[in-house]
Formats: structure tokens, C-alpha cells, sequence
């Protein structure tokens, strides 16, 4: 189950190295629905993660991907341009924490907001990525 969770990450387009901040919402679109329709994987995995060795390491290899995907959509935005690396990389870091506990809340535990419907979750995830991209 984890394997064919990680095949429909890397089968939507998150494992390209690079992404622009002009993609920003096909990418987190793609991350939305992968994440809803593998949500017990998701739920398990991460769960899991702290008790096997070999969990952990995908786990932190999915996460560090996502992270990777922030950062380079920071890097290709004119609002990071004079921004240092370290800079970047916690504010990548810190878009990846949100975007996967959104995720795991939401869909892995089912713990919604009231009046919490999908695409209310997405927008308001993505405005605030593209607030913070200042690519919105």
C-alpha cells in the first residue's frame, strides 16, 4: 500500500527536481488528491514511521520531496530573489509542515473544521502558499 502510495506521488509530477511558483496549484492539487485517496496509507505511514526504521526513512523521503518542491517554487519567485538559502530553506520547511499536517488532519484523521469541505481546504491552503510565494 505504501508503495502504490508513493508510485501516485511520483505519477502526478512530484518527482520532478524543479517547479515554479507558476505551478503552485497543480502541485498541491496533485499532493490533495493523492493524499485523500491513500489517507489510511497516509495515516499508517506516518504513524508508523517512528516505530520501523525503514518506514521512516520513505516517510522522510516523501517529506523531504515536498520540501524540495516548496523550494524550488521560492527560489523562482521574485519575492525570494535577494532571499538567502537558509531563509529559504526554513520558509520551504515550514510550507511542507503545514501542507502535511493539513493533510494528515484533514484527510488521515478526519478532523475537519466545521464547515471544512475539500475545496474549501485546498483554496485556503493554496492562498496561503500563493501569499507566501507572492505568486497570488
Amino acid at each position: 500500500m505504501v508503495e502504490q502510495f508513493r508510485a501516485d506521488l511520483i505519477a502526478a509530477g512530484l518527482d520532478r527536481p524543479e517547479h515554479g511558483a507558476e505551478v503552485v496549484s497543480d502541485v498541491l492539487a496533485a499532493l490533495w488528491n493523492v493524499h485523500e485517496r491513500h489517507a489510511p496509507t497516509f495515516r499508517a505511514l506516518a504513524e508508523a514511521a517512528p516505530l520501523h526504521p525503514e518506514l521512516a526513512a520513505l516517510y522522510a523521503e516523501l517529506r523531504d520531496n515536498a520540501r524540495r518542491d516548496f523550494q524550488s517554487m521560492l527560489e523562482s519567485t521574485a519575492r525570494f530573489a535577494e532571499a538567502s538559502d537558509a531563509r529559504i530553506a526554513v520558509m520551504a520547511s515550514a510550507l511542507e509542515i503545514l501542507v502535511t499536517s493539513c493533510l494528515y488532519e484533514w484527510h488521515a484523521l478526519g478532523r475537519r473544521p466545521a464547515g471544512y469541505t475539500e475545496a474549501a481546504g485546498f483554496d485556503c491552503v493554496l492562498e496561503i502558499m500563493t501569499s507566501v510565494l507572492g505568486a497570488g
